[in-house]
């Protein structure tokens, strides 16, 4: 989001930042001889809470690790799964940490999907494979955490189903934001206080055959610790999709059904916050099939800053861009994004690190300006993670931050 005064603006160009990006998914078109196996449609459900430990179980100790049942909950199936639309957020964390989130079973992976600064709640979208008994295994690094696990939606593994959407992949767009009157009034949101705001028919969203979206929600200039939630048809589930510390900004990717009407109910718990909507992609309906299949991987490190790993070996200065690898990236020889025409769009979780000033990012194709929209919001000397959907890797990425 863009937030910043010129002068607070000309004090951040002195600052710098590091960025990290971790491969989750990719998405390739209909069924063909390039297709793997484990392809499949979206399937949205009501948004559940899976677990809380701060009301059973209890906080993850440091190197921890928890399996959350995801098979045959809230309307998700025993079997022909392939992979989970999930909510994970951290809270009362003794030290930083972060967690990272894998099909059960298989090997734990080397990077983080979700950062937790000591003290602060937060919150990010993650897809996961499913893997052993209908389950996905959770990692805490460091110190003592609370676990919030919320399921939103799952990819089945068969491309005939006659429940689930394709997908479409679009450059990201901000479609609301309660600071300049976008898409709804110009004001906070209050506390309590629920508003339903158009998405179909705006940002390259079709007014029809729209089984659910995927947008990033921010939250900002928040007047007291709060969250938010975000649902289309129905009662407002008990779950949260941004958590909002006072002061300061924060957003997530959420993937959600849409009311009838093509609405999206947002709610603010505590306090008033403006709040954002960025939308970067839909599902079609059953009957309107013809696009974009979704394909888990296992997540792995594709770019560090930190490191030099795919990139030099330097902090990203303000309002500097970086070439993230695509079609044909590789990771110590090996290909962990497949060099085809039928990659249309990957799934990326962006962390920022040893940052000394807030800002954002955002993530783009490389043959196109950069957008208006955010993916990730971070305040100073926090370590914080964002998921994004970024299409057309053709053959780069881009990531943009700025200060």
């Amino acid at each position: 989001m863009r937030a910043w005064s010129m002068r607070w603006l000309s004090f951040a160009m002195l600052m710098v930042m590091a960025a990290v990006v971790g491969l989750d998914c990719v998405a390739p078109p209909h069924a063909d001889a390039d297709t793997p196996v484990a392809a499949g449609e979206y399937i949205p459900v009501t948004s559940t809470r899976l677990m809380d430990t701060r009301s059973s179980g209890g906080a993850l100790a440091a190197g921890e690790t928890r399996n959350v049942t995801v098979s045959g909950i809230a309307g998700v199936p025993t079997s022909g799964v392939s992979a989970v639309s999930l909510t994970i957020g951290g809270t009362g964390a003794t030290a930083d940490t972060w967690f990272t989130a894998w099909a059960a079973g298989a090997t734990k992976p080397a990077v983080s999907q979700l950062d937790v600064p000591a003290g602060v709640s937060v919150s990010n979208a993650v897809i996961v494979p499913v893997g052993a008994n209908g389950q996905v295994s959770i990692f805490n690094n460091t110190g003592s955490a609370h676990l919030i696990v919320d399921i939103n939606g799952y990819y089945d593994n068969n491309q005939a189903t006659s429940a689930g959407g394709t997908f479409v992949p679009l450059t990201p767009t901000r479609i609301v934001d309660s600071r300049y009157g976008t898409g709804t009034s110009a004001a906070k949101w209050a506390a309590g206080e629920t508003r339903a705001v158009q998405v179909t028919g705006q940002g390259g969203i079709p007014t029809a055959g729209v089984s659910a979206v995927v947008v990033n929600i921010t939250g900002a200039q928040a007047s007291a610790t709060s969250f938010l939630r975000a649902w289309g048809a129905g009662s407002a589930p008990s779950t949260s999709v941004v958590n909002i510390a006072s002061g300061q900004d924060a957003g997530a990717m959420v993937q959600t059904g849409l009311t009838s009407d093509g609405k999206l109910n947002i709610y603010n718990n505590a306090g008033t916050t403006h709040v954002i909507v960025d939308v970067e992609g839909y599902y079609l309906t059953p009957d309107n099939d013809a696009q974009d299949y979704f394909v888990p991987v296992t997540p792995t490190r594709i770019l560090a800053t930190s490191t030099g790993l795919n990139a030099k070996q330097a902090k990203m200065t303000p309002g500097s861009t970086i070439s993230v690898p695509g079609r044909g990236a590789t990771v110590n020889s090996t290909i962990v994004v497949p060099n085809s025409k039928n990659v249309v769009a990957v799934v990326v979780s962006l962390t920022e690190a040893h940052n000394n000033a807030g800002g954002f990012m955002t993530a783009y194709p490389s043959d196109q300006a950069r957008p208006t929209a955010s993916v990730l919001n971070y305040t100073s000397g926090n370590n914080l993670t964002g998921t994004a959907v970024a299409k057309r890797v053709c053959p780069e990425l881009c990531v943009s931050g700025v200060a």
